[in-house]
């Protein structure tokens, strides 16, 4: 018997569950235990709470800012406090 064309083996699927389990168990920070950070009205980051707010804002500013084909994000005024 031929294989069939374009047909999923008993291999892929095997694969395709285990990644999917591997995705499920995965679960998120407490958010609670983690200090709140505002960048602008509508975006939060959350940092340790032993790390420095303000610099913690520069540095995801600085990160948006630096993306790959001049992209944008929102247009941050680094220069406002």
């Amino acid at each position: 018997m031929a294989k069939k064309e374009g047909a999923v083996r008993n291999d892929e699927i095997k694969e395709l569950n285990t990644k999917a389990r591997q995705l499920s168990e995965k679960h998120s920070p407490d958010l609670s235990k983690l200090q709140r950070v505002r960048i602008d009205h509508s975006t939060c980051i959350y940092i340790d709470p032993n790390k420095d707010p303000v610099l913690a804002k520069k540095r995801f500013i600085d990160k948006m800012n630096e993306r790959p084909m001049n992209i944008r994000y929102k247009n941050y005024d680094t220069d406002k406090e």
